[in-house]
């Protein structure tokens, strides 16, 4: 009867055709009914629910590597098809036909929310770079050393009749200024910047769905308009939280004082401003940098400092505790603690999976049900998914989800051990007597000390695990001390600094908060000390070249198979895993980086180091170069720029191979350099006379920013941001501007050079 039901179940999964197929060794391993009692197992504890986000982000992926927008009609259809399909194999039990149509279901429900959130965000943006005067209110403002960066919600620019909604800019002199100020403005503003290499960080993207339709610097102070009258309530709303931020932050700097003070202030209000690049570098290279970026360590703590601290206050009254039902009130009273906190911290991605995720456990404590599971962080996943499905593709979101999931998974496992050792213990006729706890208080403490220590560890480790995949591809960096500097770090932010800022924030509308946040401060600066051990130690950090991205989502895949299932099934996640780490890196490397104005190159040399052929780049931009070849120089480092030889109109260098790659300022050097270079990069137009392999500006603005590799005999192949054929809304099509007109190619073209430096 056994043999019966199980090979009825095979054939459920599969069907007999599909069967035949099978190699016979195989089908000897399913007729004993290993797979099938797996697969039922797994169905029976509705594990393939937790699948659901999985499809959503596969399909949200995809709608990113489209190089045209997709219609908006066809996604949606092909949800209906999807859902008719696994309905009619569902009625006919055909199991394997209903999983396929419920995966292109997901990925078409994660295609569709892309596609409408993008459309949704439609407005306009600067096409060209210039200078501009108009009209608008102050949103935000991040003090940032001398200067400030401000969002700038436009109401009228001069001569511009399709406004952008926002504008971020910034000021290089201070400002005594504060958000929900309407000011007349000068600014040199330019469109969103593209990205400064295949696969690296699109601004232009992220700026899209934020409603950034252009970045500049401000050209003299603004000044406040007559009328200050603000119309909308929304903008008024924003700006009212962001002056809030603004002076909680400015209190707690200015109680504690130092790097101490911002770091306690950032911890937060999320205002990372004041924090020095020095400091930034230390919470990195020590992996404790999460500390900074309000997620959940920060909205855990408050809401369950909230929970317990309203059930400590209702349990002073024994009839309110019989009378009232106090757990609920607490988990009501911590989901309005995390919603305010949310709003107040900027409400930034990772703060918002945390509120999800935290509104939906105290949820399960309304509903007397299991708080902590995998459905839980699935159902978070699918709520922020559709509602922002552009920050699947961002670090935040697959850092903050996965660590949660490893967790979540260590963690059931672990209960399902000790459940597991529970009854084995009761069903036996004599069941063993429990040793005895420690008496002394010392070894109390020691005992309790040595367990939290060792969950601590554990905890960490497997965060670090799951989150390495994500630290690899989208910053190039491992730190392989994280575990020691969370392990060192951790326990003293849970238990000082997370209550202080906590009792801080309740004293500080009457006053009472300065004595706290020194508490705070010194906790803080503990803290920073241990930061700064970990860091200084030797491979604190360890720059690894970038990795490719579809070997990398093969590894991720395999992490998520193995954690969200709980049978056998899920080693089939480890080869995965292993196949995509060791695809990773398989490859040629890039050997020369181009800006996608033509005004910055860099080319790799045969010791695998980057060295500028010409004007650099700016900072961010050759960052990124650095971080992809797994360089930890500096963007100021002046070895960058040792290997070129540069004159008024053009530098020269060499590449391994010994030919000449030019990088020209001048339209006077090409007349030498296109008889001795194998490889021309300019921001100017390339003579038709000219016989040298070209990167203008003419060729630039079809590809963007260009990656080269040596093919071998001084030949290059090519791959751009976008091709000639892109045309999404952050990134639209270019076909027409990048056709020379004829008079461009006769008549000299000269860098302008107060534009150059203004840019």
């Amino acid at each position: 009867m056994a043999e019966t039901e199980t090979r009825a179940g095979v054939a459920g999964i599969w069907p007999a055709a599909a069967r035949r197929q099978i190699p016979a060794s195989w089908r000897s391993l399913l007729r004993e009914g290993w797979l099938s009692a797996a697969w039922e197992r797994e169905r029976d504890a509705r594990r393939p629910f937790l699948f659901l986000p999985v499809g959503m982000s596969a399909g949200v992926l995809l709608y990113f590597v489209a190089d045209r927008e997709p219609a908006l009609w066809v996604a949606p259809l092909l949800v209906c098809l999807a859902a008719a399909v696994m309905v009619l194999a569902r009625d006919r039990g055909l199991t394997g036909l209903m999983i396929a149509a419920m995966a292109i279901l997901t990925m078409a429900v994660g295609f569709s929310a892309s596609a409408f959130k993008a459309w949704w965000a439609t407005a306009p943006v600067v096409q060209q770079a210039g200078a501009l005067k108009g009209t608008g209110v102050i949103l935000q403002i991040d003090r940032r050393g001398a200067g400030a960066r401000l969002l700038i919600g436009v109401e009228r620019i001069d001569r511009m009749i399709a406004t952008p909604n926002r504008l971020r800019l910034t000021a290089r002199q201070p400002l005594q200024l504060e958000a929900g100020t309407r000011i007349d403005f000068a600014a040199y503003v330019l469109p969103p910047p593209q990205p400064s290499r295949p696969g690296g960080y699109d601004f232009a993207r992220d700026a899209w769905f934020a409603g950034i339709g252009g970045v500049g610097s401000l050209q003299g102070k603004p000044v406040p308009a007559a009328d200050q009258a603000l119309a909308s309530w929304h903008w008024r709303a924003i700006a009212a939280i962001d002056r809030a931020r603004n002076d909680v932050t400015a209190r707690i700097a200015g109680a504690i004082g130092g790097q101490a003070g911002e770091v306690a202030a950032a911890l937060i209000t999320g205002k990372r401003g004041g924090i020095s690049e020095e400091t930034n570098e230390i919470l990195r290279a020590a992996g404790i940098y999460h500390v900074v970026s309000i997620s959940g360590l920060h909205m855990v703590l408050a809401a369950g400092m909230v929970f317990f601290l309203v059930r400590a206050l209702f349990a002073l009254s024994p009839a309110a505790l019989l009378a009232l039902p106090v757990k609920s009130i607490a988990a009501v009273a911590a989901i309005l603690a995390a919603i305010a906190y949310d709003i107040f911290a900027g409400s930034e991605i990772a703060t918002e999976r945390s509120l999800i995720m935290t509104m939906i456990v105290f949820g399960a404590v309304l509903a007397h049900r299991r708080a902590i599971s995998m459905r839980n962080l699935a159902l978070a996943a699918v709520i922020l998914i559709l509602l922002e499905p552009e920050t699947v593709i961002g670090p935040s979101f697959q850092m903050s989800f996965c660590a949660v999931m490893g967790l979540v998974a260590l963690y059931e496992r672990a209960g399902v051990a000790s459940v597991a050792q529970e009854s084995v213990i009761l069903s036996q006729a004599e069941v063993p007597a429990r040793e005895a706890p420690p008496q002394s208080i010392f070894a109390r403490a020691f005992h309790w000390m040595a367990g939290h220590g060792k969950a601590l560890i554990l905890t960490t480790l497997v965060a670090e695990l799951a989150t390495a995949p994500f630290a690899l591809y989208h910053f190039q960096q491992l730190q392989p001390l994280g575990l020691l500097g969370n392990a060192l770090v951790l326990p003293l932010i849970s238990a000082v600094v997370m209550p202080a800022a906590l009792i801080g924030m309740m004293a500080l509308p009457f006053g009472l908060d300065a004595a706290v946040w020194m508490a705070m401060g010194w906790g803080v600066e503990l803290m920073l000390v241990l930061a700064r051990f970990v860091a200084g130690l030797p491979f604190a950090v360890m720059p690894v070249a970038a990795p490719a991205g579809w070997a990398m989502a093969l590894a991720v895949f395999g992490l998520v198979w193995m954690a969200l299932w709980t049978s056998l099934i899920r080693w089939a996640g480890l080869p995965m895993m292993i196949l995509g780490f060791a695809l990773a890196w398989i490859g040629p490397r890039p050997d020369l980086f181009v800006t996608g104005d033509g005004k910055g190159a860099a080319l790799r040399g045969g010791d695998g180091r980057l060295a500028l052929i010409g004007p650099s780049p700016g900072g961010f931009a050759l960052e990124q170069w650095l971080r992809a070849t797994g360089d930890l120089r500096k963007a100021n480092d002046p070895s960058l720029k040792a290997s070129s030889r540069c004159d008024r109109e053009a530098c020269i260098l060499n590449d391994s191979n010994g030919y000449a790659i030019s990088f020209i300022k001048k339209e006077s050097a090409f007349d030498e350099d296109c008889g001795r270079a194998r490889l021309i990069v300019t921001p100017l137009i390339t003579p038709a006379s000219c016989r040298a392999l070209a990167l203008d500006r003419s060729a630039l603005a079809l590809t963007g920013a260009v990656v080269g590799f040596r093919t071998g005999d001084g030949n290059w192949r090519f791959e751009g941001v976008h091709t000639p054929f892109t045309d999404r809304y952050w990134r639209p099509a270019r076909i027409g501007d990048a056709t020379p007109s004829p008079k461009s190619q006769r008549e000299p073209t000269i860098l302008n050079e107060d534009t150059d430096a203004n840019h």
